[in-house]
C-alpha cells in the first residue's frame, strides 16, 4: 500500500500531503494549507488500471421530478456500479435548473451534447484503449426538410425562444421558454446518435406544446417563434435528414466531458488573466500527468475548512502536481469528490448538490464486504477549536497510517486520524482502507460543543 506524509515549509505557510492507496491504479492525496486555509483533496487514477465512464446524473437528461433530470454523485456512482466518481460539466441553472449539461459530452460514442461556447467550450476526451486529452471541440448541426438546409440551435437541451433544437430519446423530454411545434420522427440510423448523417421519417407533428416525452425509438425536432410555424408546414411520412459534423475530437474518442476554461497547455498557464483580488470558490479540475494518469482535483470553499482558490491558483496545484494539460469543471456548490460510499471533500452546501453529469471510475478494488474495520479512541465530545487523535483498526491490528479519513458536518479530519472541531453540533468521521483487494468502511460521529 502507498502511504506518505510530506511537510513542505515556505514562506507563507505550511504545507501537509497525505497520499494513501484504494485499491491497484487508485490513489487519494489531502492537502492542508494553513494560511490562507485551503484544503485539497484529489484522486490520481491509471486509465490502464481503472476504467472512467461520462455519465448523465439521471437516466435521461431531462426527467419529471423535482430535479429536472439531475441527480447527486455518489447515487451516479451507486447506480451505475461504479467505486468512485466526481461532478462534471456546468448545467442548465438559470431561469430552471434542469439535467441539461452546458458543454460537450459523449458516452460510449453517443454524443448527448454540444460544445459549448465560451470559457465554457473545453472538453476532457478518452477512450478505454488511448490516453485522454483536454481538448476544444466545434459543431455543425442541421436539418434538411424539404431541401431547405436549416441549421440548429441545440442538440438535447431546451429550445431557446425563436429557436431550432433537435434531440433523441436520450434528452427524455422535450420543452422550450416558448410553445413549441414538435415534429416526431423515427429515430435514424445507425444509433447511438453520432456525428454524421441519418434520414428520418416524420411520425406526428405537435403544436402548442409546452413539454412532452421523447419516446424510445424516436427523435423530435422542435421549434418555437418563427419556426415553429415552419414546422407547421410538415407533413406525416415526410423524409428529414439530421446532419451533425465534429472538428477538433479525436477520433477513437469514446467518452468525453465538458467544461472550462482550459487551465494548463504543456505545462504553462492556459487560463484567463485575473485580477490579484480574482474570486475564490470551490473547485473541482482535471489534469493529465505527461504518463497518461488523470488527476481530478477538488478543493474546499466559502467554509471554514476553506476559502477555496482561483482559477490561476487551481492551475498552479495541478501543475506542481506534475499536469501538464487540465480543464476547469463546474465548481461551487456542484463540487463533490465520492469513492466506496464516502463524499471526501466537503460540499460548500453542506450536502451533495443534485448535478447533471459526472466521472464514474471503475476501479479493480471490492467496496461493500464485511468489513473488520472499526474506529477506536472516540472521544464522547470535542470542543469547538479542540482536536482529538482517533485510530483506525482491522481486527486488532492499528492501521491508521495507512487509511483515507473524511469527515462532514461540525468538524473535520486529518489523514492522522485527528479530527478538529469547527461549530458547536455533529460530526461524522468516515474511514476507508484498501486491504487485499477489498475496501472496507466504517463510521463514527462525535459531538462537538461546550
Amino acid at each position: 500500500m502507498l502511504s506518505a506524509l510530506l511537510l513542505l515549509q515556505s514562506p507563507e505557510a505550511a504545507l501537509q500531503t497525505w497520499d494513501r492507496s484504494l485499491g491497484p491504479g487508485l490513489t487519494f492525496r489531502m492537502e492542508v494549507q494553513a494560511e490562507p486555509r485551503l484544503h485539497v483533496y484529489g484522486l490520481l487514477w491509471d486509465p490502464r488500471e481503472v476504467r472512467a465512464e461520462a455519465r448523465l446524473a439521471g437516466g435521461t437528461i431531462y426527467e419529471a421530478g423535482d430535479t429536472n433530470g439531475r441527480g447527486t454523485v455518489s447515487a451516479m456512482v451507486r447506480e451505475s456500479g461504479g467505486q468512485a466518481g466526481f461532478n462534471a460539466d456546468f448545467f442548465q441553472w438559470t431561469p430552471d435548473p434542469g439535467g441539461d449539461p452546458s458543454g460537450f459530452m459523449v458516452h460510449r460514442s453517443e454524443l448527448l451534447s454540444a460544445p459549448g461556447t465560451g470559457n465554457r467550450s473545453g472538453a476532457l476526451a478518452w477512450s478505454h484503449e488511448s490516453p485522454a486529452q483536454v481538448i476544444e471541440p466545434r459543431i455543425r448541426m442541421s436539418a434538411v426538410l424539404q431541401g431547405e438546409e436549416l441549421p440548429l440551435d441545440m442538440l438535447n437541451g431546451r429550445v431557446p425562444a425563436g429557436g431550432l433544437g433537435f434531440s433523441t430519446a436520450t434528452a427524455g423530454q422535450v420543452y422550450g421558454q416558448e410553445a413549441l411545434t414538435v415534429v416526431r420522427l423515427s429515430a435514424g440510423s445507425p444509433q447511438p446518435f453520432s456525428p454524421g448523417s441519418r434520414r428520418h421519417r416524420v411520425l406526428a407533428i405537435e403544436t402548442g406544446v409546452q413539454r412532452t416525452d421523447i419516446l424510445p425509438g424516436q427523435a423530435v425536432l422542435a421549434g418555437s417563434g418563427p419556426w415553429a410555424e415552419r414546422l407547421k408546414t410538415v407533413t406525416v411520412g415526410q423524409t428529414l435528414e439530421s446532419r451533425v459534423r465534429l472538428d477538433g475530437v479525436p477520433e477513437e474518442a469514446d467518452e468525453a466531458v465538458g467544461g472550462g476554461p482550459i487551465l494548463l497547455r504543456e505545462g504553462r498557464y492556459a487560463g484567463p488573466v485575473e485580477a490579484s483580488d480574482a474570486p475564490r470558490h470551490p473547485r473541482t479540475a482535471v489534469g493529465i500527468l505527461p504518463d497518461g494518469r488523470i488527476w481530478v482535483l477538488t478543493v474546499d470553499g466559502r467554509q471554514a475548512t476553506g476559502i477555496g482558490t482561483t482559477l490561476t491558483e487551481t492551475a498552479e496545484i495541478l501543475r506542481r502536481w506534475g499536469c501538464t494539460e487540465a480543464l476547469n469543471l463546474d465548481g461551487g456548490g456542484s463540487t463533490t469528490l465520492h469513492a466506496f460510499g464516502t463524499t471526501l471533500n466537503r460540499p460548500s452546501g453542506g450536502t451533495e448538490r443534485t448535478v447533471a453529469n459526472g466521472v464514474v471510475l471503475f476501479a479493480q478494488a471490492r467496496s461493500g464486504v464485511e468489513s473488520r474495520l472499526q474506529i477506536r479512541d472516540v472521544p464522547a465530545r470535542l470542543s469547538v477549536g479542540g482536536s482529538a487523535r482517533i485510530s483506525a483498526f482491522l481486527g486488532e491490528r492499528r492501521v491508521t497510517p495507512l487509511a483515507v479519513w473524511s469527515a462532514q458536518g461540525a468538524g473535520w479530519v486529518d489523514q492522522t486520524g485527528t479530527v478538529h472541531g469547527l461549530t458547536a453540533g455533529t460530526v461524522r468521521v468516515q474511514v476507508l482502507l484498501h486491504h487485499r483487494g477489498e475496501v472496507h468502511a466504517a463510521a463514527a460521529t462525535i459531538q462537538v460543543g461546550s
